[in-house]
């Protein structure tokens, strides 16, 4: 429906609006004129119309964008305007007419004869806006997941699915936490209760439990959570006194099947709700047909590795290519002032002029971790201590912040067991263990010359 809403007219609508409620807008808005309101909204709308498909940038010319945060705001109102305008105009008027987004409820008390003449109105003036019709059939008529029933001359609901439906659900048998499969129990089943009319209700129930049981859900499950909903739904509500005013506290933990549970227990002890994430399935691992985001453009914790096995560990809030470029500039002013190394702000520029035959490889930078805001400087923490255990680390510091030494343990057994590292790849680091670690920065060579190697080193990775 988006594409084919005018951006024009449906702000021109807009401003109609805001102009009606001037007075209301003027106290909502806190001073903010209605003309600056709209402009921004043009702004906002008109550059969310480009998207990007197999590295080739597309504008969309026609129409609201698909995922715009707007776009769902400027249609409702162009679809009211359109369909307000339909009825005012046609001399005969729907007994009923109720809109969710796109579908639409009418009661026509007039004859199929006479719908097709308002529907052709309707078209007239909604341009490129099309509507179409759904007569009912046998006293029933589907509306968004409902059945619409005319029985005894009043409306009666059961629940509406499509001839496409499947009836697959998540299996009993996944390694999912227990508490998400009851969750699709008990969506299926509060959507017959809120939705399904009293004389539906227990058929549509069955209807359920039979669906469930084929996708490996007990039967008794089922029915304690049936009985356990009807009480919370359909019983009048019970007021009763809270015993205690202490407000629990809530934490979200990846679902490890077995512990989980055992956590969970122990942490209700402490007034601490969990709540379980289900880590990587098949789903993860397989393409979702959208183009990948390019590595140089993407935000996050990040790694870079050196020729001789180290790795100096990041993070950056912008663009990992803007990051990398500040890196080299820095390293390259750095190597200019003639100074000791210790003194760098850069540590990989103090790890270029000790070691001036090594390479920083650039190129070959990966984005480890795509977090933002302080779970991004956690990251980061805990990184950096992962290549400090393995010995290969070119950082000169642990972070931003520090985090409790109960984590070192287990921060030590991920680096043994995460990384592979050769760190013979490099003869100056092989020459190094062959003499017993003694430091290159020991050999007898001028400040001068060191930094003459290190700055040919970094002009040729700009050059490349």
């Amino acid at each position: 429906m988006y594409t084919y809403i005018p951006f024009d007219k449906s702000v021109f609508v807009l401003s109609k609006k805001l102009d009606v409620h001037k007075s209301e807008m003027e106290e909502l808005s806190a001073g903010i004129e209605i003309e600056t309101i709209l402009n921004l909204i043009k702004i906002t709308s008109r550059y969310t119309n480009y998207f990007k498909f197999r590295d080739n940038f597309y504008h969309q010319v026609r129409g609201l964008a698909m995922g715009g945060p707007l776009s769902p705001l400027l249609a409702n109102i162009y679809v009211e305007y359109i369909e307000n305008l339909a009825i005012d105009t046609y001399f005969l008027k729907p007994k009923f007419w109720g809109r969710y987004m796109d579908d639409v409820l009418v009661i026509w008390n007039y004859g199929e004869s006479q719908i097709e003449g308002f529907l052709e109105h309707l078209n007239n003036l909604g341009g490129e806006l099309v509507f179409t019709i759904e007569n009912e059939t046998e006293k029933k008529l589907p509306f968004l997941d409902i059945w619409i029933h005319r029985k005894n001359n009043k409306l009666v609901f059961s629940i509406y699915r499509k001839p496409t439906n499947n009836n697959r659900y998540l299996s009993f048998t996944s390694n999912h936490p227990i508490q998400v499969k009851r969750g699709v129990v008990i969506s299926l089943v509060d959507r017959v209760l809120n939705l399904a009319s009293p004389e539906y209700i227990s058929s549509e129930l069955i209807f359920i439990k039979d669906i469930l049981v084929g996708n490996g859900y007990p039967e008794n499950m089922i029915s304690q959570i049936i009985e356990k909903r009807k009480k919370k739904l359909l019983e009048p509500v019970k007021l009763e006194e809270n015993e205690s005013n202490q407000k629990p506290n809530y934490i979200t933990l990846p679902y490890i099947p077995r512990l989980s549970q055992k956590l969970r227990k122990e942490l209700k002890n402490h007034n601490i709700k969990t709540a379980f994430k289900s880590g990587q399935n098949i789903s993860s691992w397989l393409n979702n047909g959208k183009d990948k985001v390019p590595r140089n453009i993407q935000q996050g914790v990040y790694k870079i590795p050196c020729s001789c096995g180290k790795f100096y560990v990041g993070r950056t809030q912008q663009n990992l290519k803007n990051r990398l470029q500040q890196h080299k500039y820095a390293i390259d002013c750095s190597l200019r002032q003639n100074k000791k190394p210790d003194t760098f702000e850069s540590a990989i520029a103090g790890h270029v002029y000790n070691f001036p035959h090594h390479s920083i490889l650039f190129d070959q930078t990966k984005i480890i971790d795509k977090s933002v805001g302080l779970l991004q400087s956690f990251r980061e923490i805990i990184e950096i201590k992962k290549i400090i255990y393995g010995g290969i680390s070119i950082n000169r510091d642990e972070g931003e912040f520090k985090i409790n030494s109960i984590y070192n343990s287990l921060i030590k057994d991920q680096s043994k067991t995460s990384m592979s590292i050769d760190l013979h790849n490099c003869p100056e680091t092989s020459n190094n263990l062959a003499n017993g670690g003694q430091s290159m920065v020991n050999a007898v060579r001028s400040q001068r010359t060191a930094a003459k190697i290190a700055n040919e080193k970094i002009h040729s990775i700009y050059n490349s």
